[in-house]
C-alpha cells in the first residue's frame, strides 16, 4: 500500500494535511485497538450463515446446526412484530395530545398522519428487519439517519420535468466493520468523533461533483487508487460469497467524518469527506445541520455500562453452537463407520482387489483364495456413547435458547409441557423480548 499523500500541511484553509492525518489515523488505530471484537463480529455473522467453522478431512463429517440462525430469526421477527403490530400505521412512534386541549390533539393526529406517510415513504419496515439480524447477532447495529431528497424525471404529456419523488428522512443500516469512533464514551451522541467508511461507484462520485459537493481533483485521484477494503469487510464479502474488488478505477473507498479536530483549537463538530489515501473529497466544516448532531446512531441489544459494544447472542452462545456441531460431526462419523463397513484382511488371505483397497459396496461378493473366517471379519464401531450424545445435543440447544430469550415457546415448538405451562413460558419470553424492544429501538 503506498503512503497516504495528506497535502498540503501549511494550507490557508485551516491546517488540512493535520487534518487529513488526524482522521485517517483514528480510523486506522480503531481498527487496531478493536480487532478482537471485530474478527469475533465475523466470525458471528459466519455462524448465522450456517457455515461450518472448522476444517474437517473429506472423509468425515462436517455439518452445521443453524441454531443460532434459528435464534436470531425468532428474536428479530418478534422484536419486528412488536414495533410494527400497531392498525394505526404509526405503530409504536405514536403521538397523543392531551385530553384538555383541543389543539394539542389536532397536531398529534396531523403529526401521526406526517409520519405514518413518512414510515411508507423510506419503506422502514422492510429496512428494520436486516437491522434487527445485525442488531441482535452481534449486539451492535449502526445507522445513519440522514435526510433525502431525490429527483425524479416524469412526462407531464408536453415535456419532461424533474420533480422531487422522496423528501424525508431515512434510514441506512450498514456494517460493524465499516464503523469507527470514539469508544471512551458509551452515548453514541457524546462520541467526540466517528467515521462510517463508505465505497462509492464512479456514476455516483461524479454525480457528486456534478452537484457542487465533492472535488472533481479528488473524485479523479481516488479512482485511479480504487477501492480500498479493510481486512474485516474483505473478510465478510469473503463469507457471503464475493471476490474482492482490485483497483479497476470503476470506484473508491472514503470516510464520511463527524468529529473534533484538533488543529481548529475549538469544540466544534466538523464534518468531513475523505479518501482512504487522504485528499479531502469535502473539506471540513463545521456541521450543518441546524440540531448539531451527528447523522449516526448505534442500537444496542445487552447493553454494558462502561463499554462502546453491546453484547449479542453471538457472545453469549457461540461456544456452544461449535460444540454442537463438533458433537454432531462425532455422531455422524460414528454413524458412517457402522453403516459403510470397515473390514480387517490379513495379507495371505488370498483376496485380490484392485490397489489392494476394500470398500463397501451393496451385495457385493468378495472372491478369493484360501479364505477362512481368521483372515477376513467386519470391525464394527461401539455405538453406546450415541444415544448420550443425541440428548447432550438437545439440552444443549434448549440452554441456548434460554440464554438468548428465543425460547421453544416463542418459536412455537412443541415441548412436552402442558397448556398452562407453555402459556406461561410464552409470556415471560414475550415480556422480556419487549423489554428489550423498548429500552433498545
Amino acid at each position: 500500500m503506498t503512503e497516504p499523500d495528506y497535502g498540503d500541511k501549511e494550507s490557508n484553509d485551516g491546517n488540512l494535511g493535520q487534518d487529513a492525518e488526524e482522521i485517517l489515523d483514528k480510523v486506522d488505530s480503531f481498527q487496531i485497538d478493536h480487532a478482537q471484537q471485530l474478527e469475533e463480529f465475523n466470525k458471528f455473522y459466519k455462524m448465522y450463515r450456517s457455515q461450518p467453522t472448522k476444517t474437517r478431512s473429506e472423509n468425515q463429517s462436517n455439518t452445521f446446526i443453524p441454531e443460532m440462525f434459528v435464534e436470531d430469526e425468532a428474536l428479530a421477527t418478534a422484536a419486528h412484530e412488536m414495533l410494527f403490530s400497531d392498525g394505526s400505521k404509526q405503530l409504536f412512534f405514536d403521538a397523543v395530545g392531551e385530553d384538555s386541549g383541543e389543539d394539542d390533539r389536532v397536531r398529534a393526529q396531523v403529526t401521526k398522519a406526517t409520519l405514518g406517510k413518512q414510515i411508507e415513504l423510506n419503506d422502514l419496515q422492510s429496512k428494520a428487519m436486516p437491522w434487527f439480524r445485525s442488531l441482535i447477532l452481534s449486539g451492535n447495529a449502526p445507522v445513519d439517519v440522514c435526510w433525502v431528497l431525490a429527483y425524479r424525471s416524469y412526462w407531464d404529456g408536453i415535456h419532461r420535468v424533474r420533480r422531487p419523488a422522496f423528501d424525508c428522512w431515512d434510514i441506512e443500516h450498514f456494517d460493524l466493520t465499516n464503523f469507527s469512533f470514539d469508544d471512551t464514551q458509551e452515548d453514541t451522541e457524546k462520541q467526540e468523533w466517528s467515521s462510517r467508511t463508505q465505497h462509492v461507484k464512479s456514476a455516483a462520485a461524479r454525480s457528486m461533483v456534478r452537484n457542487g459537493i465533492w472535488d472533481d481533483q479528488a473524485v479523479n485521484d481516488a479512482l485511479k487508487r480504487g477501492f480500498d477494503r479493510n481486512i474485516y469487510d474483505r473478510e465478510r464479502r469473503r463469507l457471503a460469497g464475493y471476490t474482492d474488488t482490485a483497483s479497476d478505477g470503476k470506484g473508491f473507498t472514503w470516510h464520511k467524518y463527524y468529529g473534533t479536530l484538533e488543529s481548529r483549537n475549538d469544540d466544534e463538530i466538523y464534518r468531513a469527506d475523505i479518501t482512504s489515501d487522504g485528499k479531502f473529497l469535502l473539506k471540513p466544516e463545521i456541521n450543518p445541520y441546524a440540531h448539531g448532531e451527528k447523522e449516526t446512531l448505534m442500537g444496542k441489544w445487552f447493553s454494558l455500562t462502561g463499554e462502546p459494544y453491546a453484547m449479542g447472542i453471538g457472545h453469549v452462545n457461540h461456544k456452544t453452537q461449535s460444540e454442537i456441531n463438533d458433537r454432531r460431526n462425532f455422531i455422524n462419523d460414528l454413524l458412517y463407520s457402522s453403516l459403510y463397513n470397515m473390514w480387517l484382511n490379513k495379507s495371505d488371505s488370498g483376496i485380490m482387489l484392485p490397489g489392494n483397497k476394500m470398500k463397501w459396496r451393496p451385495h457385493e461378493i468378495i472372491n478369493g483364495d484360501g479364505i477362512s473366517e481368521e483372515f477376513l471379519r467386519a470391525l464394527r464401531p461401539d455405538m453406546s456413547g450415541l444415544g448420550p450424545a443425541v440428548n447432550l445435543e438437545g439440552i444443549d440447544i434448549e440452554k441456548m435458547r434460554r440464554h438468548s430469550g428465543a425460547t421453544s415457546a416463542l418459536q412455537a415448538v412443541v415441548t412436552g409441557a402442558t397448556a398452562t405451562e407453555t402459556q406461561a413460558t410464552q409470556s415471560e419470553a414475550t415480556r422480556r423480548l419487549r423489554a428489550m424492544v423498548r429500552s433498545n429501538v
